[in-house]
């Protein structure tokens, strides 16, 4: 009796945790307005198809349409809120901590499964900018479910299931599809007809749904677009920091710098585990077992699909699975104290991300996107230069063009046109106008040097039939419509994709 109910609660506590983290996660993060560029990319494009558009179709949409339904399904079961629009990705975050605290306690020890599921909730939730909608984080989960699946002797056609829904958010994900294949195969090949038949469940309805809405030829139009346009702007070393390494220590005084060397431990983990994985296993091939195999596999793939920006943030939508492998080999095969210092030293670096993360609790809404709200009628046509589509979203207001974002340097001249076209037909009341500097623009994107920030035709319309206000957010300001000016534009064509 006693060896079934520890069974049972064995079972039982990857669900404690999951219900554990997405509980913190919740309390933390799920009403916290924070500005950040890509969290609008997904709630924006969720409302318009709400509203009955189709991406690729009736608005500009670049990526694959998994994240997108996701995030229109929430809203439209829990209605248009912030809360609502962050349910998946709190889910997700949850479901990660309950499988890396699974494969810890199964190829480790639970102790381990403890540790190491505490420092993930904690790096990870430390920034408000990481929990947000985006697609990564739900194809990262749901790869990790398949990958888990697989592991854990679970039925083939599921894992394949979810690994085919994790390519729809993230096409890129198509590569652990087929190391996963070639892993079934290695089982006999009906496993891995089960599996390739669980993808093909997902595949094949997805495809017929948007050949017959007419969103498939212009997806796959976008998806060309997308590797023309996104490689050479977003370029980025493996484990570049936004602003750069030494901004950490920027300003230091001396005394600080173990401090700091710590803070940079904890900010570098995403770049650094998958490595430390990689290392601390070939070290003990003959420790590599099949399951194991799988998972060193699919964390070569999760660091893959995250080039050309390979920086720590992308990195971190897929840390669990390498923040598992590290703690499994440490407790497998490393000296004692090698794991007890690890764990101690990763602990007091968690502490310091642990204070702004606690600052987050109960703390109420941004006053300076309240006045944006109490200025602007829900409702009503508001547009957002350039890159900051979740103020649509905050303040439920309609974007009078199909895009609801120019990525600068990304975006063509031909994107530019059409834009400004929309805008003349129909020119809202209010803009919301920043003015991107071009230092701004290369700390993001260092290797962009050739390309411009600037959206010239779109700026000098706003310039010339609008005056700026007071009201502004996260460098946003509101500029007003001017009376009886005339909207059209003179014409500026530089080429956009040219060099600087």
């Amino acid at each position: 009796m006693r060896e079934a109910v520890r069974r049972f609660a064995k079972g039982f506590e990857p669900l404690l945790v999951v219900a554990v983290a997405f509980a913190i996660a919740f309390v933390v993060q799920a009403r916290h307005e924070v500005l950040t560029n890509d969290e609008g990319i997904m709630l924006e494009p969720a409302r318009r198809i709400l509203r009955g558009e189709r991406p690729y179709v009736d608005f500009f949409a670049y990526m694959s349409p998994g994240s997108y339904w996701i995030h229109a399904a929430a809203l439209g079961l829990f209605g248009e809120t912030l809360v609502a629009g962050r349910l998946p990705v709190l889910l997700g975050f949850a479901l990660q901590c309950g499988m890396l605290y699974w494969l810890v306690a199964r190829g480790g020890a639970r102790w381990a499964a403890v540790v190491a599921t505490g420092l993930y909730v904690v790096f990870q939730m430390a920034s408000p900018d990481l929990l947000t909608p985006q697609h990564r984080w739900d194809s990262g989960t749901l790869a990790l479910g398949a990958v888990a699946v697989l592991v854990g002797g679970g039925p083939a056609w599921w894992a394949g299931l979810l690994v085919a829904a994790a390519t729809l958010c993230t096409p890129s994900m198509g590569l652990l599809a087929g190391v996963m294949a070639a892993w079934c195969a290695g089982q006999g090949w009906r496993r891995a007809g089960e599996f390739v038949g669980g993808g093909l469940g997902v595949a094949i309805p997805v495809t017929g749904y948007l050949a017959v809405s007419g969103q498939f030829g212009p997806l796959v139009e976008q998806m060309r677009w997308l590797g023309r346009n996104y490689a050479e702007v977003n370029r980025v070393p493996y484990g570049h920091l936004i602003g750069g390494w030494g901004a950490v220590f920027e300003g230091s005084n001396g005394v600080d710098v173990p401090v700091r060397a710590l803070i940079a431990l904890g900010l570098a983990l995403p770049a650094l585990l998958p490595v430390a994985a990689m290392g601390l296993w070939l070290a003990k091939r003959r420790e590599i077992d099949r399951p194991v195999a799988l998972l060193l596999a699919a964390n070569v793939v999760f660091a893959a699909v995250s080039f050309p920006r390979p920086d720590v943030m992308h990195l971190a939508f897929t840390m669990a699975l390498p923040m598992a492998l590290v703690a499994m080999a440490l407790v497998r095969f490393g000296p004692p104290r090698l794991a007890a210092g690890a764990a101690t030293v990763a602990a007091v670096s968690a502490l310091l991300f642990l204070f702004p993360l606690m600052g987050r609790v109960g703390k109420g809404p941004n006053a300076r996107l309240a006045e944006v709200k109490a200025e602007v009628p829900r409702g009503s046509e508001l547009y957002v230069h350039p890159y900051m589509p979740v103020l649509y979203f905050l303040t439920g207001t309609r974007n009078p063009t199909r895009y609801d974002y120019l990525a600068p340097g990304m975006m063509t001249a031909a994107d530019e046109a059409r834009v400004l076209a929309d805008l003349q037909q129909r020119p809202p009341e209010r803009v919301m106008y920043l003015k991107l500097k071009r230092e701004e623009f290369l700390r993001v994107f260092p290797n962009a040097t050739r390309l411009s920030e600037r959206f010239p035709r779109i700026e000098e319309w706003i310039e010339r039939n609008y005056r700026a206000g007071e009201v502004s957010v996260s460098g946003y300001r509101m500029w007003h419509r001017i009376e009886g000016h005339d909207s059209s534009a003179r014409h500026v064509s530089p080429d956009r994709r040219g060099p600087f």
